[in-house]
């Protein structure tokens, strides 16, 4: 293997979509009464079916919460559920949402809701409520890259405290893989396994890659859509104690350009706290703890 030959190539607007969709709940809701002055001759409405225009301001709806959200977002998502309840998409917004604030048992309601919920956000689910057994059953299923079903049975074996076969399990996905021909995701599971060994310097290298295969390479077109690189990295100066010599400190620089995009992210307030707190300075710790815990309350410093 060789990872230095890797080669890394607001709210809701009532715009023109919106003012249709509320004509169309109108309208809905004049056939209802008119339905109900027919009584039982009347025909049943129709369900709602959504449009090219609906499912463009669900995609503007994930890049909001890609950003941290807000309360607007929260309400445009719900209403939007009303609207459409069927919508496989919505659902699974809905639940990755849910997730990220650490309201688990709303998530698995949404995920309960589609026909086909995604394993990935079904092994999140299970992992966050400790059911070790759930997750580890979920990673053997078919439909996981090689190295993503490995990380997931690998945080399984480790929460049932198999952490001899948890060790194992990581090193027989990372040596049996080619770097060369992961994507931007398969390297961010290929630095986590990495990480889990404490092979700090070949995960610094994956997620360097990965970076620059999921954001863009450092400059003008550099532009922040994958912000888990760079939190991974943060983790890893953390850990790796990589200091500033006397300049920035690179796990916060990192940390605060994820911050810049999601000001609320728990994942970067987490490892911002823990450099605080091997800075020897409590206070800051407290604080960006305190943050991650408005917006997750189950968020974890361990």
């Amino acid at each position: 293997m060789g990872l230095s030959e890797h080669a890394a190539s607001g709210p809701r607007a009532a715009g023109p979509a919106t003012a249709a969709r509320r004509f169309g709940v109108l309208l809905g809701l004049t056939w209802l009464c008119v339905a109900g002055l027919l009584g039982p001759f009347a025909m049943p409405a129709a369900a709602q079916e959504e449009t090219v225009e609906d499912r463009a301001f669900l995609e503007e709806l994930r890049r909001t919460f890609a950003r941290g959200g807000s309360h607007a977002a929260v309400r445009d998502l719900e209403e939007y559920l009303v609207d459409f309840p069927d919508s496989s998409v919505a659902r699974h917004l809905a639940a990755h949402v849910a997730l990220e604030r650490g309201r688990l048992d709303e998530a698995a309601q949404h995920l309960a809701s589609v026909e086909a919920p995604d394993g990935e956000l079904r092994a999140r689910l299970a992992l966050r409520r400790g059911d070790y057994e759930g997750a580890l059953e979920l990673a053997g299923a078919d439909g996981w890259s090689p190295l993503a079903g490995a990380w997931l049975e690998v945080q399984a074996l480790d929460g049932l405290g198999r952490r001899v076969a948890a060790r194992a399990r990581a090193r027989e996905a990372v040596e049996a893989v080619d770097d060369r021909d992961l994507d931007g995701a398969g390297l961010l599971d290929l630095a986590r396994l990495d990480m889990f060994l404490r092979r700090f310097e070949r995960a610094n290298q994956a997620l360097v890659y990965a970076d620059a295969e999921l954001n863009g390479r450092q400059g003008p077109g550099y532009r922040l859509a994958e912000p888990q690189a760079l939190v991974l990295l943060g983790r890893v100066y953390q850990q790796t104690r990589q200091g500033g010599a006397g300049g920035p400190d690179p796990a916060l620089e990192v940390l605060n350009e994820v911050l810049e995009l999601d000001a609320g992210h728990p994942d970067a307030l987490v490892v911002k706290a823990r450099v605080y707190d091997y800075g020897m300075n409590g206070g800051a710790a407290r604080e960006a703890l305190d943050r991650a815990l408005d917006r997750n309350g189950s968020a974890s410093y361990d």
